[in-house]
């Protein structure tokens, strides 16, 4: 607590990453690359091989502005794991 964060600070922090370096378009062409590029395994993730055990727990979290675009990308993330 000294340097005025809290554990769960910082365990939220640890689970954002800064994808700034992506140098490709940001569409659904590119989203398999996108995805392994950037969950490639960090010491505390371990990569999109690895998924939660829990019942409900998300493995990646896509935000979008709208939920037309989030309906789109849940459908072209279902047919890429086939």
């Amino acid at each position: 607590m000294e340097d005025g964060k809290t554990d769960a600070n910082s365990s939220i922090e640890a689970a954002w990453q800064d994808t700034s370096s992506w140098d490709h378009r940001r569409d659904l062409t590119h989203l398999g690359d996108y995805l392994k590029h950037f969950c490639s395994g960090r010491p505390e993730q371990p990569g999109l091989a690895w998924a939660p055990t829990a019942r409900g727990a998300p493995h990646t979290l896509m935000i979008t502005g709208a939920a037309l675009r989030a309906a789109d990308l849940s459908r072209y993330v279902i047919l890429m794991s086939y």
